[in-house]
């Protein structure tokens, strides 16, 4: 079995850390497991991951598997979120 690795972000992310953003506890479960958890730093595909490095933070807005690229996001958040 593969080792899991942990996203650098992992402890600081909104997403998974807060309960201020509307996430249910299923949802946070499989996107720690997928993304934040998961073997041969699979983090690197998660779109909140890729925006904080650009960035430097991500959106509250950012799912890590949305279809956005890293620039239609900073777009939308340049547009306030419309």
């Amino acid at each position: 079995m593969e080792k899991a690795e942990k996203c650098p972000n992992f402890e600081q992310c909104l997403l998974i850390k807060s309960n201020n953003i509307l996430l249910n506890q299923s949802d946070k479960r499989y996107y720690t497991e997928h993304f934040c958890l998961a073997p041969n730093s699979y983090f690197t595909h998660c779109k909140r991951y890729q925006t904080s490095v650009a960035l430097h933070f991500c959106p509250d807005f950012v799912l890590p598997d949305t279809a956005l690229s890293v620039d239609e996001i900073i777009d939308k958040y340049e547009e306030g979120y419309n």
